[in-house]
């Protein structure tokens, strides 16, 4: 139990790291739909969707790889740095050159207004946060998350800032002081664009704030141990790649599926919207994932039992059952957070929900094909996942629309889960509580399912009613640690 409480312990602060700004980005996101359309949202939606599937390509499974080398015993540190930092340089350098040479054929591709310059903008942001990433996970794997979190939190600050300076006050000084020295630097013809730029200026201050920990030493650049990180990373990259395309492929084939283009841009809008009112499991998933590598790969030296695994899962899934019943069960109070013109697509967050736990349970069983370097394993999975999501979408998308992508998502990762368990069992068993896990979940969405009876949430009754649903659930879900606590009380 104190190895679970630790890792909570990390969790909660790289949790602070992951999840405070990525709340803060997630109201910004909202701050958006009191700013813009649902059409011009969608462009906003649809353009980091690429920026989270062409990160992954960026970035080709080196974090991983540099958390599995640098872990080992006996390993120069140094060296594995140098090597997979500067080898991430050159390769962001080269991404950087050719997005400036097929400007016009990409800007084509995209379709979108002033879209030349916004690819361009993009290209800025993945290359500073390619380059920021294995500094990044130096600190992780230091154990400084203090630091971690600090630029995080620097890095989203100053993107809302210039968000609000460019959004608000400048659209502002423009009606009621047009002589201002401020308008000199707006052009609101850019409108859109300035959501790209203010991240690409906070990602920019984020990677000076990393210099003082890019310590390399040329003659320590490897290039067996290159190649060493490549063949480990380059199934991870299939996996990181495939991931992202399993979550965000939707985003890209909505406006290419669905016609006219303007109609798929208010449905990626409103589809995109609602999704973000899933945040908190998407960032609790998010922050288990920061704590949970570097966690098992330092285990890895232990013969420790291998049970502490499968009673993370529980866990796991029990906090991510309590959120969906959290959001779900109060969402006609949550949803207000949405401009009213966006509420239309609230079915699909149950799906968002679930699909996002899935994520989670998924990236808790991969443990083992990451720890037995079969890490080729991970892209099977990861491909046919997307396979599965393209399919789904590409047969369905066009007919019934946005709500589709989410169903696909759900049907995409319990096929990945239920895959990765199957080979788990093989390759390095472990004694997960299945039967636990699945009725936890049974229970939840019979709970979920009543919840739509109960009276409504804005009386004081619906609201009392709704919290103690989910104070059962937790009770009841957790009553043999709690069992077992008193009977330790007791004795004591």
């Amino acid at each position: 139990m104190s190895t679970i409480k630790k890792l909570a312990g990390q969790t909660v602060i790289y949790g602070l790291s992951s999840i405070l700004p990525r709340f803060l980005n997630y109201f910004l996101a909202l701050f958006y739909t009191r700013i813009f359309l649902p059409e011009s949202l969608g462009e906003i939606t649809n353009m980091f969707a690429w920026v989270a599937i062409l990160m992954a390509l960026l970035t080709y499974g080196m974090e991983t790889a540099f958390f599995r080398y640098a872990s080992q015993k006996g390993q120069d540190i140094v060296s594995v740095f140098t090597t997979s930092f500067l080898t991430m340089v050159v390769s962001s350098m080269v991404f950087l050159s050719l997005t400036f040479l097929f400007n016009t054929p990409l800007a084509d591709f995209f379709g979108y207004h002033n879209a030349d310059k916004y690819v361009r903008w993009l290209s800025y942001i993945l290359v500073l946060d390619a380059v920021s990433t294995i500094p990044f996970a130096k600190l992780r794997l230091e154990g400084r998350p203090v630091k971690f979190m600090i630029i995080k939190l620097l890095n989203v600050s100053i993107n809302i800032g210039f968000n609000l300076f460019f959004l608000v006050l400048c659209p502002w000084l423009t009606k009621e002081s047009p002589d201002s020295v401020l308008l000199h630097i707006y052009d609101p013809n850019i409108s859109v664009g300035y959501v790209l730029i203010s991240n690409v200026i906070a990602s920019l201050f984020s990677l000076i704030l990393l210099i003082p920990e890019m310590h390399i030493s040329i003659r320590k650049y490897d290039p067996r141990l290159l190649k060493q990180l490549l063949i480990y990373g380059i199934p991870i990259l299939v996996v990181s790649v495939a991931g992202m395309v399993n979550q965000n492929i939707d985003k890209v084939l909505i406006p290419k599926l669905i016609k006219p283009h303007t109609d798929a841009m208010y449905q990626l809008g409103i589809y995109g919207a609602n999704a973000k009112l899933a945040v908190i499991m998407t960032l609790f998933v998010q922050a288990f994932r920061y704590a949970f590598e570097p966690f098992f790969f330092a285990r890895q030296k232990e013969t420790e039992d291998k049970k502490i695994y499968a009673d993370i899962l529980t866990y796991f899934v029990i906090f991510c059952l309590a959120v969906f019943l959290g959001i779900t069960l109060f969402i006609d109070q949550i949803k207000m957070i949405l401009d009213p013109k966006y509420y239309e697509g609230l079915g699909v967050v149950p799906y968002i929900l679930i699909a996002n736990m899935l994520v989670g349970i998924y990236y808790n069983l991969s443990l083992w094909y990451k720890l037995t370097d079969k890490t080729y394993f991970g892209a099977y999975f990861s491909i046919g996942g997307a396979l599965i999501t393209i399919s789904i979408n590409s047969l369905f998308l066009s007919t019934y629309g946005y709500k589709v992508a989410a169903i696909a998502q759900v049907v995409c990762f319990a096929v990945m889960t239920v895959a990765s368990y199957y080979y788990m069992r093989k390759y390095y068993p472990i004694d997960y509580n299945v039967k636990r896990v699945i009725l936890l979940v049974i229970f939840a969405l019979s709970l979920y399912f009543s919840g739509q009876y109960l009276p409504d949430v804005n009386t004081i009754l619906g609201f009392v009613l709704r919290g103690f649903t989910i104070l059962v659930f937790l009770v009841l879900s957790l009553l043999p640690e709690l069992k077992v606590e008193l009977e330790k009380r007791s004795r004591g």
